[in-house]
């Protein structure tokens, strides 16, 4: 018997050594493992929730217009791209509300299609008008696609509306006009067309890297991030090329509470790792901080996700509670 049990000892010392070795070097997280998958769901649940209250009768998750980057000075501009980032962060979700959610979100969008297939920024019920974009179409084509429907007729678009370069514009059959190049609005572009494309994959990864911004229109380089290891994660496989350098930057953004930032921020770097399959203790911390900022209703605060390009010092701002409480769903959803 006291042979029995010395081994017994003998074996729970080396499994608690081999545990404590393995947290050291991010085989296993005790921060990773303090997230438990009952506070996961149920704050999953919480925001299911809170986007099936928000979500307007006809479809739409709207998106503030706002004056600043804090998000105070703020009007309502109904656009299909938040709802396209809402639905995309829904996909996966076996919940009956995420189910009717998708349903009513894919009518608006269909409702918003313009000949030939393509989307502009602001919907119909909009004042303002802009021309279609690619990014926008890319977004509603993918998600549309995601839940059956055929959007084909547009593809020949993204071809017509390239540079020298044989980058993708962001703007649609702008010749001789302003017309820009967005890194991450050509990740959405890739990832609608599941193309490992070798110029837009190169110019892609050799900007995401710098030390600047290479989009004009994501302010933070974390949904710059985001935006990339979500195409990644969608089949665009070139795209993985720098992972690990932008698991390193990320990780190097992160606080001591364990958050990356803004609640929005959170949610686009911890989305971000886990799209590249990053599974250390950092990602149970960034986790943590998510599940503890949530509110009382279920939401998680707006943030600003996407800005216009006249310049960060007149420009508009765009975020939502919805779209930062479907963000954070993602990542626990996943997780």
């Amino acid at each position: 018997m006291q042979d029995f049990l010395e081994k017994a000892k003998a074996k729970i010392a080396c499994l608690l050594f081999l545990v404590s070795i393995a947290s050291v070097f991010g085989i296993v997280g005790y921060e990773h493992l303090a997230i438990g998958k009952i506070d996961a769901d149920n704050s999953v649940k919480r925001g299911i929730d809170f986007l099936f209250a928000d979500q307007k009768s006809y479809g739409e998750f709207g998106v503030q217009e706002c004056q600043d980057e804090s998000l105070t000075q703020c009007t309502e501009a109904s656009s299909p791209f938040g709802t396209t980032f809402v639905l995309y962060s829904l996909s996966g979700v076996k919940n009956e509300k995420a189910e009717a959610m998708i349903a009513a979100g894919t009518r608006f969008l269909q409702s918003e299609k313009l000949p030939g297939g393509l989307w502009s920024y602001y919907t119909k019920r909009n004042t303002a008008a802009l021309t279609p974009d690619l990014d926008d179409t890319a977004m509603a084509s993918f998600v549309l696609k995601q839940n059956g429907y055929d959007v084909s007729e547009n593809t020949k678009v993204f071809e017509q509306n390239r540079n020298e370069k044989n980058i993708f514009y962001t703007w649609v059959n702008i010749f001789g006009g302003s017309n820009d190049i967005d890194c991450a609005a050509n990740a959405n572009m890739l990832m609608y067309l599941q193309k490992n494309d070798p110029a837009v994959c190169r110019y892609i990864n050799e900007e995401v890297t710098k030390a600047g911004n290479c989009s004009p229109y994501y302010p933070d380089k974390l949904a710059v991030y985001y935006v990339v290891s979500r195409a990644a994660k969608e089949g665009v496989s070139c795209l993985e090329e720098n992972k690990n350098q932008i698991i390193k930057n990320i990780l190097e953004l992160q606080k001591q509470d364990g958050s990356f930032g803004s609640d929005i921020q959170n949610a686009f770097a911890v989305n971000a790792l886990l799209n590249f399959g990053y599974d250390r203790e950092a990602l149970g911390k960034g986790l943590r901080a998510i599940i503890g900022r949530q509110e009382k209703d279920g939401s998680w605060k707006a943030g600003a996700a996407w800005f216009t390009v006249n310049g960060r010092d007149s420009s508009l701002f765009y975020g939502s509670r919805a779209l930062t409480t479907a963000l954070s769903v993602e990542a626990l959803k996943r997780y």
